[in-house]
């Protein structure tokens, strides 16, 4: 039964998969398949068929007329029928305002003058008919006629003045005055002010000129207007990433990254929200929601060593050692050269009593960053709480890389005494 009349460019997105996607497309440029797509098959057919017949009415008087001054009136009348009608394969004719009107105004007049249709009774007659005695049917009808023509008339020039604005905007930004072109997408919209790509177009000059708040408001209206449009998606997305709304950039990026999983960069997209909201969310010591976000990041790519790190540090943080030692296990496995998830395993281990584990990663810290005195200082004083003598050597190489650590003192005061106070 298709997708209803004018609805084509809010369904089209959804099956778009191209490049395509970053643009406006309102029409299929092939008036048939839009019509097929938005009447569907019964629809179409019966369209078809009511053309046709008018189309017949002009032949018919046409051939009535013969070779007179009006016969070749209606033969050129005819003729442009058709030339629109086969420019419709390749364009969109049918759904401007000028070429309809025109065909409309074609059609009254070919029903006019013949009686295919109705044979035995004219045109005239049968309009006629039902308003005998009653002139205030007539007048109504008349009004109702004088509305259509004013309205259609108003369409037109709302159209063709906003379409003028548009592209002097156009001209005005390509020449770089984008306040003079803001100015005249804000004129088109007064006239058009419920056309999806001028809202678009009004949002990314805001969004140019660093007027973030008028950009959102923009982009938020043309996808209320074009709820599946690719790049109006996209771009109330990024304005609100850019405002600092994560929540709402998240889940934006989440809708499009789960409708393109082909799309790369939405994907890293999404992610890189998530992870900026979940260090939010440490920041302000929501360790659950932060929590939320690293394992949403980690089942939707599960070889990202910094988030398992990133997750281990929220555990350490609420002392939850074991699931956070585990967080940095699964971090190494996908990232065994990074100083800091080895030094944390490390670290972690000797608080959980580990102290063969704590050695092996504090002596693995030590080759990847010789120089960092931390593993030093907390490989010497485990080995010294084990009684261990070869701490006081890793206390000394502790002091060597930073003489003025905060706890100089009692480091020294233990290489002195080869015992560590608690």
């Amino acid at each position: 039964f298709g997708v209803g009349a004018g609805n084509y460019f809010i369904w089209y997105p959804i099956y778009s998969n191209g490049r395509d996607r970053l643009e406006f497309v309102q029409f299929a440029h092939n008036d048939y398949l839009q019509l097929l797509a938005e009447f569907g098959v019964i629809g179409f057919l019966l369209l078809g068929a009511w053309v046709y017949l008018i189309t017949l009415r002009g032949a018919s008087a046409v051939k009535a007329l013969g070779r007179s001054g009006e016969g070749m009136i209606f033969a050129v009348l005819l003729s442009a029928t058709l030339a629109i009608g086969i420019d419709a394969f390749f364009s969109y004719d049918w759904y401007m305002t000028v070429p309809s009107v025109f065909l409309w105004f074609i059609w009254g007049i070919f029903e006019s003058k013949s009686s295919v249709m109705m044979p035995s009774v004219s045109t005239k007659a049968f309009f006629e008919a039902p308003f005998k005695g009653y002139w205030l049917f007539k007048w109504l009808f008349a009004l109702i006629a004088v509305s259509v023509v004013f309205s259609g008339a108003r369409g037109i020039y709302e159209e063709s003045r906003a379409h003028l604005l548009f592209g002097n905007s156009h001209r005005e930004l390509g020449a770089g005055r984008i306040e003079n072109a803001i100015s005249l997408m804000q004129s088109a919209l007064r006239y058009k002010p419920r056309t999806a790509r001028y809202r678009y177009v009004l949002g990314s000059l805001y969004l140019q000129h660093q007027e973030f708040e008028k950009a959102l408001a923009e982009f938020q209206i043309a996808k209320q207007l074009t709820p599946n449009v690719f790049i109006t998606n996209l771009s109330f997305a990024v304005t609100n990433y850019i405002l600092g709304n994560l929540e709402v950039a998240k889940e934006e990026f989440k809708k499009l990254a789960d409708r393109h999983p082909e799309d790369i960069f939405l994907e890293e997209q999404f992610l890189s929200i998530l992870n900026d909201q979940a260090n939010l969310f440490v920041d302000r010591g929501a360790f659950d929601k932060a929590i939320q976000n690293y394992e949403l990041l980690i089942s939707r790519n599960s070889n990202l060593s910094a988030v398992h790190y990133n997750l281990g540090n929220v555990y350490f943080r609420m002392k939850d050692f074991e699931k956070a030692l585990q967080s940095y296990q699964t971090a190494y496995q996908i990232d065994p050269k990074r100083f800091l998830i080895v030094f944390k395993i490390a670290h972690t281990s000797q608080l959980m009593n580990r102290p063969g584990e704590a050695i092996q990663f504090y002596q693995e810290a030590i080759s990847l960053e010789p120089e960092n005195y931390q593993p030093y200082l907390n490989l010497g004083i485990l080995l010294l709480e084990k009684n261990d003598s070869e701490g006081v050597s890793y206390l000394k190489k502790s002091l060597e890389r930073a003489p003025d650590q905060p706890q100089k003192e009692i480091i020294e005061q233990a290489i002195k005494t080869g015992k560590m106070e608690k």
